[in-house]
């Protein structure tokens, strides 16, 4: 079955209601280790971009800057990082909530009941509120692949894409 989130032990909630609780609690809870080892962690930039030049609106993993692009040492020092206590960007804590919806399987590996490889489609909303009047509200679609890896379907690769070329938040300190 492609849904629950087995990593969690949550074998009755669907995957994307589990997951995005994993990762917003990354480290505080057994949350982090939801990933394999081996994933890759993509955020492109969106610029504006002319009418017919669509294929530069997107920033390239790999090739250009991007808001994340990361494999699973990286995210996981950011997450130490925040763990310290002293982190400037996260004292006190964010409040997070995440809204995950038009959940869709595009593919599934070798078939749709055996799936050692699953890629997913969804759009979120997530709203972060902390200290007393910073507020932020994101919008936007993410891209996953899912790995079977020890009986377990985990995230392998995500690609994040927001509905909004200029950031206006201070910081990205949470996952999408």
């Amino acid at each position: 079955m492609l849904s629950p989130c087995y990593c969690c032990g949550r074998r009755s909630k669907p995957f994307f209601i589990t997951k995005p609780t994993c990762w917003t609690n990354a480290g505080t809870t057994n949350g982090w280790n939801c990933s394999p080892p081996m994933i890759r962690y993509w955020v492109p930039l969106r610029r504006n971009v002319k009418f017919g030049e669509l294929e530069r609106e997107f920033t390239r993993q790999g090739q250009d800057i991007n808001w994340f692009d990361e494999g699973k040492e990286t995210l996981t020092q950011r997450v130490n990082q925040i763990q310290t206590g002293v982190h400037w960007a996260e004292e006190p804590l964010s409040r997070l909530a995440h809204l995950v919806t038009n959940v869709e399987i595009i593919d599934a590996q070798p078939d749709a009941a055996s799936a050692d490889e699953v890629s997913i489609r969804c759009r979120f909303i997530i709203y972060r509120n902390r200290v007393a009047t910073e507020t932020d509200i994101l919008v936007g679609r993410r891209e996953d692949t899912l790995r079977r890896e020890d009986g377990q379907l985990r995230i392998s690769s995500r690609k994040v894409v927001l509905d909004q070329n200029v950031l206006l938040a201070k910081n990205l300190t949470f996952f999408f």
